[in-house]
């Protein structure tokens, strides 16, 4: 009995410490960064689909009519991952840079694609960097490292969801929590532009992303509370 309770004390010790996160030290943002997926690919090919057109429209103009969702939120700021190449003849994709491409336009604002998917550690680093009156900022990435930058702002590694493969349309917001300067505050809603099929994810499909960030809180906490008792 008392090497399974060693057993799972180590288990839950190698969980609890499984922080992969890529800074080691948390970078501070002043104000909201709103992280948004690249909008729809073709089969093939390395930009937007005709779908993922209409939705950089549509990006474009729910961000700058600044209404419900969208409140407040028009960026001051815009990054996009940098179209780098995977080998000398294969260009990676523009998908990105497309994605927000109408809005920058129409705000008069110059695209930061400095940052490869390599860097998203410096891209982070860069806007820790940012005056208070630069944000709202807006990151146009690849789905699979979107959560790495709500780590390295600051929210723990099993908290932190991942996005969801099958969706384009999230907006998701991670801004300092004013009730305690040395936490964040995570939130997300759907784009909801009409025609790209955005109806499909009623709230009960918004849900599930806020079940598996529940659960993995109870998870921790059950953890901790079974390492206290034993």
């Amino acid at each position: 009995m008392a090497s399974k309770i060693l057993l799972f004390v180590a288990l839950c010790l190698l969980y609890l410490n499984a922080t992969e996160a890529l800074l080691k030290d948390k970078v501070t943002i002043q104000g909201k960064v709103m992280l948004i997926r690249h909008a729809e690919k073709p089969p093939s090919g390395n930009d937007l689909s005709t779908m993922g057109w209409r939705r950089a429209q549509c990006i474009r103009d729910k961000f700058i009519a600044n209404e419900g969702d969208f409140k407040d939120l028009t960026p001051k700021k815009i990054y996009a991952q940098k179209a780098s190449k995977k080998d000398e003849t294969i260009p990676d994709s523009r998908r990105q840079i497309e994605t927000v491409a109408p809005l920058a336009r129409q705000l008069d604002l110059t695209i930061d694609n400095r940052f490869t998917s390599f860097q998203l550690d410096e891209l982070s680093e860069d806007i820790g960097k940012l005056s208070a009156d630069q944000y709202p900022v807006l990151v146009s990435w690849n789905h699979d490292e979107i959560k790495n930058f709500l780590i390295n702002f600051g929210m723990q590694y099993q908290i932190a969801p991942t996005y969801p493969s099958k969706r384009y349309d999230l907006v998701w917001i991670i801004e300092p929590d004013p009730s305690d300067s040395k936490k964040v505050k995570f939130s997300y809603f759907s784009q909801n532009c009409e025609g790209l099929g955005d109806y499909r994810f009623s709230s009960d499909a918004n849900s599930q992303i806020s079940r598996t960030w529940v659960m993995r809180s109870l998870i921790i906490a059950t953890i901790t509370l079974v390492l206290i008792i034993f």
